[in-house]
């Protein structure tokens, strides 16, 4: 038996019906939409590219400021007074403590990029905007040496992390990547 899919919308448009074989699916349409829209359009509208360091290895994400935030029970108090938002936001870890990275990481795995991804996608944005710095690197966590690096102009995330154990500063993060990852931006 083949799985069909069959979409639809309800009558104010707002909510997705979705049809897989004998499961009806019901999804909110900013979702569907946020999740049809190419890398480059996220990056073009909100979303951050920037670098994690974990044991050793390094990897790259495109994602929300929010993400990137390490202590967000602090930089947004309010997100405390809804236990739904509370679960929901990267998996219930507000704070990225020594004891849950691991978890912090799956929570964001959706928006981790490939190396080719990653390279694609800044020759494609400095093609064709390259004066805005849509692909800069923002920000570098370094999860083994507890060390965050953020050159995000907007908002001084290097006052939100987990506890006095961790150094952060405000830095150009490409300084901090080996040189054969840094050159993906020269």
């Amino acid at each position: 038996m083949t799985n069909r899919i069959r979409a639809g919308f309800t009558e104010n448009g707002q909510i997705a019906r979705i049809l897989m074989g004998d499961k009806l699916l019901l999804m909110p349409c900013h979702i569907i939409r946020e999740n049809m829209k190419s890398l480059e359009q996220k990056i073009l509208e909100d979303y951050l590219v920037g670098s994690v360091k974990y044991k050793e290895k390094f990897y790259f994400y495109a994602m929300p400021v929010a993400w990137w935030i390490l202590d967000y029970e602090k930089y947004s108090p309010s997100i405390l007074s809804s236990k739904e938002r509370r679960i929901n936001f990267r998996n219930g870890v507000l704070v990225v403590t020594d004891y849950n990275i691991k978890p912090y990481l799956e929570s964001i795995q959706e928006y981790k990029l490939t190396h080719k991804e990653l390279s694609e996608i800044i020759y494609e944005i400095d093609r064709k905007y390259p004066e805005e710095g849509y692909a800069y690197l923002n920000f570098f966590i370094d999860f083994d040496k507890k060390e965050y690096i953020n050159g995000f102009y907007d908002i001084e995330l290097e006052d939100y992390l987990p506890d006095e154990s961790w150094k952060g500063k405000f830095d150009e993060p490409l300084k901090y990547l080996p040189l054969h990852l840094r050159a993906q931006w020269q």
